[in-house]
């Protein structure tokens, strides 16, 4: 993968269907470009093993193949985000999947201090047998 070493980001989103290889390429890109990666799917399957309600319903809509509601999800970033906004340049995988929770997560982020964004849409084709 030939990355530019001039990416100018804050805060770099990395979007796409589950398989498409946000995963494996966003930690390449990341250490690449010097950013600190962070996984929105690590992070649920960390809370659905706790015993809690939030717990069990998160583990619940994993099993079931569903996302989060954009609540749901912000509850979750609001544990998360005071101490990754530590790191000044940041590559998020997963989030955000609808509009509200963009538009929540960059405005949190630039009331601290990021005001420059990228993202990255991972999209993959079928081969033909």
């Amino acid at each position: 993968m030939k990355v530019m070493n001039t990416i100018n980001f804050d805060a770099i989103f990395l979007i796409g269907p589950q398989g498409s290889g946000k995963g494996t390429q966003g930690k390449v890109l990341a250490k690449k470009l010097g950013f600190f990666y962070w996984e929105m799917g690590a992070i649920l399957r960390e809370e659905a093993k706790k015993d809690t309600l939030f717990g069990k319903k998160v583990k619940d809509l994993i099993n079931a193949g569903q996302l989060l509601e954009d609540e749901e999800l912000f509850r979750v970033l609001q544990m998360e985000l005071p101490e990754v906004i530590k790191h000044k340049r940041i590559l998020f995988d997963g989030v955000p999947r609808t509009v509200p929770q963009g538009v929540n997560l960059i405005h949190y982020l630039q009331q601290n201090g990021f005001t420059k964004f990228g993202a990255i849409n991972m999209m993959f084709q079928k081969r033909s047998p």
